[in-house]
């Protein structure tokens, strides 16, 4: 419960089946079908066009149905050769009463989002114009579900940018992180610059890493 709220769902509902009675009924909780006048019967109904009434039973006349029904009330149950280990009650709270509880915490629903991180060496030496850069999510903790983020990679020089790239969702069901093409324009100086990893909705700041780029002569982008 507590990792799916974590994971961002606002609200986590529990419920259950109908529940049982562990323990063999007594002698006088097993109530005889013979003289219901029954179509037919089992430990915990009785069906026919024109029942009889016994002491400890529910008699109901449903309007879907053109027979009446007979259940027995409480812990009781209608005798049959069977065994009664793990046996359904008639009318009781743990048959009729199915449970249903919903948990929330507050915030829920805002979802914190995966760490995303710049996967490389600092500074990171570039020689070519087009070169890539890896970045990836930083998980501390496996969960049971798939986390996803969107980010976008970011390029700049003394403030100015250079370089953006389009938004990409990183996936922690990924076998590896992702791979980044980065373009610098034709004539870009030699020096350092900064790779910035942003979040691709908000533009907050992730990540950054600092380039060493060191063309080699004539470079044209191979």
């Amino acid at each position: 419960i507590r990792e799916l709220l974590e994971t961002g769902y606002e609200s986590v509902y529990l419920t259950s089946d109908h529940g049982f009675v562990f323990n063999e009924p007594e002698a006088a909780e097993k109530i005889p079908t013979e003289k219901l006048n029954a179509r037919e019967s089992s430990k915990r109904f009785a069906v026919g066009p024109n029942l009889q009434e016994a002491p400890g039973t529910l008699k109901l006349n449903p309007e879907y149905m053109a027979e009446e029904i007979c259940v027995p009330r409480g812990k009781n149950v209608f005798k049959t050769p069977s065994t009664y280990e793990f046996m359904h009650g008639g009318a009781s709270p743990q048959e009729v009463i199915v449970p249903k509880m919903r948990i929330s915490k507050s915030g829920a629903g805002q979802g914190k989002k995966p760490a995303a991180v710049i996967d490389e060496g600092e500074p990171k030496k570039v020689k070519n114009r087009v070169f890539d850069i890896a970045i990836d999510l930083d998980i501390e903790k496996k969960s049971l579900f798939e986390e996803k983020r969107k980010v976008k990679l970011q390029i700049a020089r003394e403030g100015k940018e250079l370089f953006a790239s389009s938004v990409i969702e990183l996936s922690s069901g990924a076998e590896s992180g992702t791979k980044v093409e980065v373009n610098l324009p034709e004539g870009a100086e030699e020096g350092k610059y900064m790779a910035y990893l942003l979040d691709g909705e908000t533009e907050e700041k992730l990540d950054e890493c600092e380039l060493d780029y060191q063309p080699l002569r004539g470079d044209i982008g191979l």
